[in-house]
Order: C-alpha cells, then structure tokens, then sequence
C-alpha cells in the first residue's frame, strides 16, 4: 500500500517546483543493464549485462549487430555523464534520447518482476485515472486508480509497460514515478481539489469518474483568469495592517487556490453529472506585461507611495516577497486613512478578505439578489427589476437586520460612483464587480423610476447561472419551456419507422434529437460537428423526417458552394429517395423550377443574385452548408441570405468561427436575428472588450449564449475507430537563385510598404500591401510562376522524393497548394517518375468524377489539387499522406484540406507535412498562425475554432511579414 492517501500524496507534488523527478522516499538505486528495474523511488535504471548476468561494459562487441546503436549511445553517455562513472547506471528519466531508441530497436528487454521480456509495441497509449465510488453516498467515499484495459507501469516520462509491450504515451511530467502513490481512497470533500492538481501535475492524463461524462465540448479546456484579491490581517501594533497578495478562483476555496496556483481546475457538475475543465492565468502571465509596471498590485504600492509623500510619512509602509507571498505592511499613521480613501478604488481592483480586521470602514462583502418580474413577449420581456442586499438593514427586535431593498438603476449608479454600495446603517456593501459587469451584459434598463429593464429570451438562462436572479412571471415560464428541454434531449426517442435509408451513429441519432427540439421550438441552430463526421446524413434525416410529417409543407431549400451540389444531390438519392430533389442552378433556371420538389438544392451565388425571386417564396427549412460563407456580416450574400423567408432555420459548419467574432454575428443573425441585436451592440459588447485584451468575461458569455444553440462532436469524441493522424513541418532551403530574388524583392516591399503605412495607413495601403505579400509567398513557394520557369522552387526535390518514397511502400498522397502554376509543376514531374496522378482545380468540370476515379481506382498514386477546390466536402479516405506546399493565413482551411482523407471511412494512420521555405514569409505565416489562433482558444469551449487565425492584419503584423531574417 502507499505510504500516502491519493489527497496527501498531490498536495505534497504540487509543492516540487525543480522540474525533476521526485523523491518522497529513501534513494536506493540498483545497477542493472539491459534489465529495467524499479528502485525505491520508482524511477526505471538500466544497466548492461551478459548471458549470465553479469556486468559488462558498453565497449563489448556485441554478438547481434543491431545493438550497436544502442552501445554506441551507452558509450556517449558514459563520456559526458559523471552519475554513469559514480553508480554504472543510467536513469530513463534522464536520457530520453537513449531511452527512445533503446525501446524503438526492438531488442526484447527484461523488466524486474515479470518472467517475460518485453518488446516495444508502438500503439501510443492514453492512460486515465479513473475515480470509482466505494459505496451508495453520493459524495463519497471514491478511490483513484491509474488504469486503462490491461494495466500500466510508467517506466519514464514518455513510455508505458503493459500486458502489450512498452508503448509511447503523452508526457507524463516530472512526477511520473509518483502516479502508482495515487492509487487509494479520497474522501469526497477532496476530491475536486485532489482531481485539480491531478491535471494541472499530469496534463496528458485523462480523467474518468463514475457516474460522470464530459461535457459536449470535449476535454478541451475553457481559460480564465484567478480573481486578484487582498487579505487585511491586524497587526500587533495598535491599527496597524498587513496586506497580502491572494488569488482565487470560486467556488474552490481561496487558500487552496493562492497555496498551490493549480494550472488546472477541474469541475464536477454534481446536477448534470458532467465534468468540465478550467485552464487558469495568474495577474501577468502569459499576458507579455511586465509584472515589475503594471497591474493592480504595482499600482496599488505606487498608491501607497504618493499617499505617504502627502501626508509626510518616511516609512508608512514595507514591501515583502520572501516566502513566495507578496505582503505589504502598513503603519498604524497610514492603514486606516489610505483604506478610508482607496477602500472604493480597491474593491474596484480586487476581491478583498478579511475585512472584518478593519471594522472602522464599516465593510461589509454582500452577495445581492437580482428579482425580476417579467411580462409578455415574444423575443424580448419587459419588467421590474429590485436588488435586494441580505441582512443589510438595522437590525430589528430579533437582533438581526431585514434585507435592504433598492431599484436596480440606483444600485447601478452608487456602485458606479463609489464602487461599493452606502447602505441605510452606514456601512459600505463590497460586491464582486464581475457581479454587475455581468448585469449590465445581461439586462437593457429603460427609462423611469421603477427600474424598468428589457430581457431578451437568449438572456434568460443566463440571469440564473451567472447572477442567481429570481425570475418571477411569463418569463420564468417561458424558460421553463425553452430551455429546460436541453437537458433531456438525449432521452427523446425517434420515431421507429425514421425514413432513412441507412444506420445513424449514436452520435448522429443525438444530433437529429437536437435538431428536432430546435425544430419545435421555433428556433434556428448550427450543427458544427467536426470534419467527417456526417452533418450531411443528419440534415438528410431530419428533411425526411419533415417533409413526411408536413405533407403539404413547401420545400426546403439547402444553399451550399458549387463544388458539393452533385454530392448533396447523390446523398439524398442513396439515404432519402423518396425526397423529390432538384437544383435551382444552370442558365435556364425558373421559377417553375421550385414547384413540386421537397428539397431544392442551389448555390451561394445564386441566392446572392436571384434574391428578388427566392425572397417571395416561403420555404420550410433553410440550410447553410459550409455556412462560413456568410462570415461578412456586409457582405450581399449574409444579407440575402437574412432575406429568405424560411419555418426553420439550420446552419451546417465544421468552421463556424475561422476569422473573427464578427463572423458569429452573421451566423447567429441568419439563424435567431433576435439573440445580439444590431452589430454596433455585438460590435461594443463583445468585439471591443476582445480587441482591448480584456474579453476573458465578453467570450464566457457569448459561449454561454449560443451554447445552446451550437452542437459541437470532434472525432476523437465520437469516433473512436478513426485512427490518429500526425502533422510535421517539412522546412526547405530555397534554391540559390531563388533566395537571391526573394531577398531583392522582400527588401523592395518592405521599404515601399513601411514609407506607405506611415502615410496612409492600412486601409489605404491594403491593395498594394496584399500585392506585395502574394509575391512573396509566390517566391517563396513557385517562383517559376513569376520569371516564366527560369527560376526554379527548392521544394520540388524535397516533396517529389518524399512522396516517392512514400508511394513505394504503398501509400496514396493528396497534395494541396494554393497556386495553379504549381499544380502543374506537381504533375508534369510526377508524370516524369511514371506516377499515375489526377489534378483538380477551379476550371475542373465533374469533379465527382475524379473524386470517384481515386477512391476506387488504387492505380491513382497521388491527387494534387488547390486548396480552394478540394478544401471542403470531398471524401478521400482512399489517401493517407498529405502535403500542404504553402501555408495560407487561415489555418483551419488547411485542417479542413487535411480532413478530406482524415474522416470516418479511414482505416489507416493519415501523415501530414507542411511544407516550409526556410527564412521567408512563409515561416512568418505560421508564426502569425499561432498569435492569433489565441483569441479563440477562450471561447469557443469544443474547439470550434481549432486552428482559427484572424484575416485582419495589423500594422505590427505587416511589419513582422515583411522582416528578413534575424
């Protein structure tokens, strides 16, 4: 047994901040060699040995030639390791080099304990810690244990022993040697805390718990900020104070939040039995500010400073940082008539605690309650709105004060002059400011005495997650009716005679659920189900559904890219053939066209230029395939689409979010036009505060608000038959000629363009600016296509003999590229090394065809095509290596082009490699990729953005394109 209770013992590993394993018990390492052993510590040692086992040493030659890699590298440790001359042992933990190759040679290795030996098995394992509860009380007690299906021994950071063999995993961490201690029972009271520093210790650890299920977003993390905060504590001396630094993150307790710092929270949702996951920043970090200038905390001693200088105090206050807490201590002459002043702009900045050491400023920290009596509406509600302050009155006979009630208006504007709020005793009610930042948000107030507000239907279960309002009247019933039905979709049952002509996943039966619930509801939803996972089949089950219900119901009208129309058309014939399908697309088009069909198929284009006829019609559903199409808010086709006049309403989308908010905004107002309003109210509540870099709180609560509404699957969620694909970077060294006039031209560019923003900015620049920087991705990725063939790219070589390799050993290739000319370049030297090959771009005419002709015909070695072309709705699972020839500012078209082959239907490990001129603007590309992918990461809580750049470029940004190398 451990020596160490599973709580005890990850109290005591988030104390190790050195990085290194660690060490809870006596060291008593052993020397063996080619035998792993366990030592006390149970880190792995390995130690050479022959037949007899005996010791030998790395200079032996060796009777089977394979091992002299593993010698050779024995040999250059035992050169540069002193711990190798003191001990003759070699630790895995600190050798992962050695210890890769040791395990990837195949050489059967012995591991103490086991009669067997064991080979390295390759399949990358995911181990879990798996909570159970021992017994029927629902809070416990539970019992962790590291476990998948056969078992588990971590023998280093990155390997795993099992029944299998050893085996890669994720990195464990510096603390590895210590998960088998995490084994036991944790009291129920612990078992967030111990499962928070569990995850922040071992991120590449899944987590299970009995009875629990992770939410739909998956296990991606949602980021947020610690709450800042300051503890007053009395001094010995007569009002003097110390002040402490402090950080919390509710409802964990604050001590353990500011003792330990968890990277990681993790939440377990005991109504819904779903766990959910909180990734967590402290004050500065990761945030690029200096923490020595800036922040509440600096400001707060810059405070102190002036307020001695003008009360002639010298040594009013002391700074203290030892102990790892940051303290500030306060004289009797300063504490008090400082507080009394800054106890405003304080509360403002911080959460405070400990109020009660400074009883003079009559504080008192209150939590108030919102009371809203709402009357009809359909999209919106109108109503009263009271805050009511727990306990704040005098107290009366029974020696306990009366809640003290005042009209939200008035709350808003004294907290908004004081940030606190004067109470009728004379004491001073501290409210947490996320409280009303939250109110205001949530609430639009009207004019009048009475505190009138206007509530939107949207709005409405988010008064009671975020504020805890008390909803009174049609609006509380209202959300009883909407919303609670969320909840239960998964219990609905469909019909048993579903009008399908094939299987629904469990995942896709779920999908229809949910989609049929908006459906009675009235309201419009986005299903944005990871690339591959079939929101095609699912839209063709619920227009089967439908129409078989509604007779008489006019048509349903699906709007997608040109490119898919054969594809919709060709599934809706294979699953729903009793659907009267026809396009609205071809020259000849009228309206005759649209009469007697039950789905009418047509393009972006053409909704954008027959508004005029398609807006008369009434449709029963609207659907929006790949439904980034209408990103643009201003754009005519998001107007358009607005127009059409539709029952319901769905959007179809892997990328619902590739750019920037404004793009939600446009989705959301095809889908529910009621749920933001006008774009300058979305623009200054939710744009504004994210461009500031203050959004954290703006993109909870638009995540909250359309969560609803937007179902998000990722393969690894649903389909656990999909195997994994891996994503390397290819960097190539550009041909002498090539580089000479990259630099020539980046030079010219990066004069004429920095002269240009400076007078007329970006706006004004931007033709030429895009101008410039097309030419040189072009350089950098097919400079042929600029100097008519006479200079030559320095990729070619490196994708054709890769792909040649790849090839021999049987494998198909994609090949994406955002250039014509270098569509043709692939292909001419393809055609050169006899490899069978099909192309595809934009002028290509009976693109199924093609698709068709790889899938089933095997002879095709290699399908090279552009990026815009093959990016979406393509299924080509027939390949499993794919080459990206140059980067695109967007990332999550690369990701979609790389989901063409990586969807349900694959049967084999998919390879990606992007390939990177070294030194250009396309190393740039991926740096720019990174930057802005991070505005997303915050949001959109499954990963809806996964890969998401933004399209708008700042003038640092430009500024950082166009620089040579350093």
């Amino acid at each position: 047994m451990p020596e160490y209770s599973p709580f005890q013992t990850i109290l005591k590993l988030s104390s190790f901040q050195d990085g290194r394993p660690s060490s809870m018990r006596q060291a008593s390492p052993r020397e063996l060699v080619f035998f792993l052993h366990r030592n006390p510590e149970d880190r792995f040692t390995l130690i050479l040995q022959d037949e007899e086992g005996m010791p030998v040493s790395p200079y032996t030659v060796p009777t089977d030639p394979r091992q002299e890699e593993i010698l050779s590298l024995l040999r250059s440790v035992k050169g540069r390791s002193d711990s190798w001359l003191r001990e003759e042992a070699l630790f895995l933990d600190e050798h992962p080099v050695l210890t890769e190759r040791l395990f990837c040679s195949g050489q059967p290795l012995r591991v103490e304990g086991f009669d067997k030996p064991f080979v390295y098995a390759g399949e990358r394992v995911h181990p879990r810690y798996r909570v159970s509860l021992r017994g029927k009380e629902a809070e416990g007690p539970w019992t962790g244990k590291l476990a998948m299906e056969d078992g588990i021994i971590p023998l280093s950071p990155d390997y795993l022993l099992c029944e299998r063999g050893i085996r890669p995993c994720a990195s464990l961490g510096a603390h590895y040697n210590h998960l088998l201690d995490l084994e036991g029972e944790i009291a129920g009271e612990e078992l967030e805390v111990c499962l928070s520093l569990f995850s922040s210790l071992y991120p590449g650890i899944g987590i299970s718990v009995q009875g629990y299920s992770e939410r739909k977003e998956g296990a991606s993390d949602r980021h947020a900020d610690a709450e800042e905060g300051l503890l007053f504590e009395t001094l010995p001396e007569e009002d003097g104070l110390c002040v402490t630094r402090m950080w919390s993150y509710d409802p964990f307790p604050a001590h353990f939040i500011n003792a330990h710092r968890p990277a990681r929270l993790v939440f377990l949702d005991r109504e819904e039995k779903k766990i959910r996951r909180v990734s967590l920043s402290y004050g500065e970090e990761g945030t690029g500010r200096s923490a020595q200038h800036s922040g509440p905390w600096e400001a707060l001693k810059r405070s102190l400073k002036r307020e001695c200088r003008d009360m002639g105090l010298e040594d009013g206050w002391v700074s203290d940082d030892s102990n790892g807490e940051e303290r500030l201590f306060l004289s009797p002459d300063l504490a008090l008539p400082f507080l009394d002043r800054r106890i405003g702009e304080l509360a403002g900045d911080f959460r405070l605690f400990g109020t009660e050491s400074v009883k003079k400023l009559k504080l008192r920290p209150l939590q108030p309650r919102l009371n809203l009596n709402l009357k009809d509406g359909i999209d919106y509600f109108e109503g009263s709105a009271l805050l009511s302050f727990p306990g704040a009155s005098a107290a009366g006979s029974a020696g306990k004060g009366s809640d003290e009630t005042m009209e939200l208006q008035q709350a808003l504007s004294l907290f908004e002059k004081h940030n606190y709020i004067p109470l009728s005793d004379g004491s001073r009610a501290l409210v947490n400011p996320r409280y009303f930042r939250s109110l205001r948000r949530l609430l639009e107030t009207r004019g009048g005495t009475r505190g009138t507000v206007r509530v939107s239907l949207f709005d409405l279960p988010l008064l009671e997650e975020l504020i805890d309002a008390r909803l009174e009247g049609v609006g509380k019933q209202r959300l009883r009716e909407v919303f609670e039905g969320f909840s239960t979709i998964g219990e609905r049952a469909l019909p048993a005679d579903l009008p399908l002509e094939g299987t629904l996943r469990s995942y896709q039966e779920t999908g229809l659920k949910w989609m049929s619930y908006l459906q009675e509801k009235g309201l419009g939803g986005c299903l944005a189900d990871d690339m591959g996972l079939g929101k095609t089949i699912q839209t063709i089950a619920l227009l089967a559904l439908y129409h078989k219900k509604q007779n008489d119901a006019p048509p349903s009208l699906i709007i997608m890219p040109r490119s898919l129309l054969y594809n919709w058309k060709r599934e809706i014939e294979r699953f729903a053939p009793r659907l009267n399908c026809k396009y609205w697309y071809g020259a000849d088009r009228k309206a005759s066209d649209l009469e007697g069909a039950d789905i009418i198929l047509t393009t972006y284009a053409l909704v954008r230029n027959d508004i005029d006829t398609l807006r008369e019609r009434e449709f029963s559903y609207l659907v929006l395939d790949e439904a980034q199409a209408i990103k643009n808010p201003g754009s005519r086709i998001s107007k358009a689409a607005v127009l059409l006049k539709g029952r319901h309403r769905l959007a179809l989308s892997g990328t619902p979010v590739q750019n920037n908010l404004a793009e939600l905004y446009a989705l959301f107002r095809f889908l529910n036009p009621a749920m933001f309003g006008s774009f300058s109210r979305f623009s200054r509540e939710f744009i504004a505060p994210v461009r500031r870099g203050d959004g954290e709180f703006s993109l909870r609560l638009l995540g909250a608000k359309t969560a609803p509404f937007l179902l998000r699957r990722l393969k690894k969620d649903v389909a656990s038959e999909l195997p994994e694909r891996t994503e390397q970077l290819l960097f190539v060294e550009m041909e002498e000629d090539q580089a000479r006039l990259y630099e020539e031209r980046r030079r010219f560019y990066e004069k004429v363009i920095r002269e240009k923003l400076k007078v007329d900015g970006v706006q004004k620049s931007q033709f030429f600016i895009l101008q410039g920087l097309l030419e040189l991705r072009q350089l950098a990725a097919v400079p042929e296509a600029k100097t008519a063939g006479e200079v030559l790219s320095g990729k070619w070589e490196a994708l054709l003999d890769h792909m040649e390799e790849v090839i021999a050993e049987g494998h198909r290739c994609l090949v994406f590229t955002n250039f014509l000319d270098s569509v043709e370049i692939v292909c001419r030297e393809l055609e050169e090394r006899s490899i069978p090959t099909l192309s595809m771009t934009g002028a290509s005419r009976r693109r199924e065809d093609l698709v068709d002709n790889f899938q089933s015909d095997k002879s095709y070695k290699a399908f090279v095509m552009t990026m815009k072309t093959g990016g979406v709705g393509l299924n080509l699972t027939g390949a499993d290596y794919v080459y990206i020839l140059d980067p695109w500012w967007n990332r999550s078209a690369e990701q979609q082009a790389i989901d063409r082959t990586h969807r349900i239907g694959q049967t084999k490990n998919v390879f990606c490699y992007r390939l990177i001129s070294r030194g250009t603007i396309e190393e740039k590309i991926l740096e720019l990729q990174e930057k802005k992918q991070a505005l997303f990461a915050s949001f959109l809580k499954g990963g809806l953005s996964d890969g998401a750049s933004l399209g708008r470029l700042e003038p640092e940004d430009i500024e950082m394109l166009l620089e040579g190398e350093v």
